[in-house]
């Protein structure tokens, strides 16, 4: 199904209900975003994020922007959320869109801010042991993405997200994920850390030029590759807010 490109704006009755909750939550976390001037003000952008088990994070970002810019961003998010009642509800009211490469390079021709977590959920299930560390391994298409649209890719690392809860290194969480791709994480909490949270923006990074219309594999998987050495180290700098 083909992807419908919508003007920046949320319902009213949305922000009546989200914006008080947001706001809560932004105060909870005090929460802020560093670079906020790297988004422009107009035109395309594929905005890059880290994934944590909240996820709530991002959503943070998103309503920041909207808050001080005026901007929306389309979330590229899990099938699995437009598959469940309510959910899928609040996510399309959000401008969220299922993750699929034809929708997003519509959204991109059509000037939208459009945002990736490119680790997705497998990121987000990472243990303890490994917060902090991207695992992106085999995720290329959000970096193919950025070089056939041709559109300035923007790092945005929240690494203390991964503070919020402890994920538990368990073999029927792998084993659920791995068989049916859904998220069946064990924590040790039910409620959040009340940690303070802050999103570190990169400066805007123009692809590489290719030859064709699309990008090779390989072309893809070196750029990737640059984007997450340089999201690494954009997650240690963070880390230092």
């Amino acid at each position: 199904m083909p992807t419908t490109v919508r003007e920046e704006t949320v319902p009213e009755a949305t922000l009546t209900i989200a914006v008080p909750f947001v706001r809560r939550l932004i105060a909870f976390h005090r929460y802020r975003v560093v670079g906020l001037e790297h988004v422009p003000s107009a035109g395309p952008a594929l905005i890059v994020f880290t994934h944590s088990l909240a996820t709530y994070d991002i959503f943070l970002f998103g309503a920041t922007l909207y808050f001080e810019r005026q901007r929306l961003i389309a979330s590229l998010a899990d099938r699995l959320i437009f598959k469940t009642p309510l959910l899928r509800d609040l996510a399309r009211h959000l401008h969220a869109v299922p993750g699929e490469p034809e929708g997003a390079r519509a959204l991109l021709e059509a000037g939208r801010l459009v945002g990736v977590a490119p680790g997705g959920m497998r990121e987000a299930l990472r243990p303890k042991e490994r917060r902090y560390a991207l695992d992106w391994k085999g995720r290329t298409g959000f970096a193919r993405l950025a070089l056939e649209a041709k559109v300035p890719v923007i790092l945005a690392a929240c690494p203390r997200a991964d503070d919020l809860y402890d994920v538990v290194d368990h073999p029927f969480t792998r084993w659920v994920y791995e068989r049916w791709r859904m998220p069946l994480p064990v924590t040790r909490r039910i409620l959040p850390r009340r940690v303070s949270l802050v999103h570190l923006l990169s400066e805007p990074i123009d692809p590489p030029k290719i030859a064709g219309a699309r990008a090779s594999r390989d072309e893809a998987a070196a750029f990737a590759a640059a984007l997450e050495g340089r999201m690494q180290a954009l997650v240690n700098d963070a880390l230092m807010l």
